[in-house]
């Protein structure tokens, strides 16, 4: 059975495309660029040295995704994730954090998504808020 295909998204790009693949390889750069222009580097959007050096300690200490380990499934880790994503929770706190697979962080960006949570505005939560989602 082979993958299947769909056409490049972009205007009149007639481009075959893999299972995963968004866009031709032309316009993903285009797309990156974009990307890079509204959110900033990483850098920018706080992923610097000390979060490297604090997310691979996470990492060391949580090597699998922490959301199967709640359904007693045992499931290697991806990433890295914030649980009160920023710039709404603390960047480098480790209780902030929690090492997911990317289809949990998928599923867990999808809900911030759905509560409002938008990497570009500064937020308005109450204190117990914050420790509800801290725990």
């Amino acid at each position: 059975m082979s993958p299947m295909r769909h056409p490049c998204p972009a205007p009149q790009c007639p481009a075959p495309l893999g299972r995963g693949v968004r866009y031709c390889p032309t316009h993903q750069a285009q797309a990156d660029q974009r990307d890079r222009e509204t959110r900033g580097t990483a850098a920018q959007r706080g992923y610097d040295a000390y979060w490297v050096r604090v997310r691979d300690a996470y990492a060391r200490e949580h090597p699998l995704c922490e959301d199967h380990l709640e359904r007693g499934e045992t499931v290697a880790m991806t990433l890295v994730d914030h649980k009160i994503p920023l710039p709404y929770g603390e960047r480098l706190d480790p209780k902030n954090l929690r090492s997911l697979c990317d289809p949990c962080h998928g599923a867990k960006s999808a809900r911030d998504r759905a509560v409002g949570y938008d990497a570009n505005v500064a937020p308005e939560m109450s204190e117990q808020e914050h420790q509800w989602i801290m725990r």
